[in-house]
């Protein structure tokens, strides 16, 4: 999901494909995450979810729409840098948010060194 059609139809459904043979095993769609927290009336295995914390003004609307769109057995892959220079997230603040709101925990992750540090975790139902 991304609020930018263009993002969807250019990047993420090419790069699905590529890595998935089954087109009707993956859904992406261009919503603002408060609406589609509002609007989900499905459950998923697995949300990927890629530099989606960057601003820390949208955690709750992200963290619901994860709440409203996860299995409750379902896992969450998060991709994200570390650190977010000039914006108002980073993934420790992301984390806080998390354990904050008492419905997810990270399970694993994995830190990528790099000239840009990068993070990848799973969330999982406490």
């Amino acid at each position: 999901m991304d609020p930018n059609e263009s993002v969807i139809e250019l990047v993420t459904k090419p790069n699905l494909k590529l890595n998935i043979c089954n087109e009707s095993k993956f859904e992406a769609v261009a919503k603002s995450w408060e609406s589609f927290s509002k609007e989900c009336n499905e459950k998923f295995d697995y949300i990927l979810t890629s530099e989606t914390i960057y601003d820390a003004g949208d955690y709750a609307s992200l963290h619901d729409s994860m709440n409203a769109a996860l299995k409750e057995d379902g896992t969450i892959i998060l991709a994200a840098k570390m650190v977010y220079f000039g914006k108002t997230g980073d993934y420790f603040r992301f984390l806080d948010f998390i354990d904050s709101q008492s419905i997810f925990e990270v399970i694993e992750s994995k830190q990528i060194e790099a000239s840009v540090q990068r993070i990848i975790a799973h969330l999982k139902r406490k």
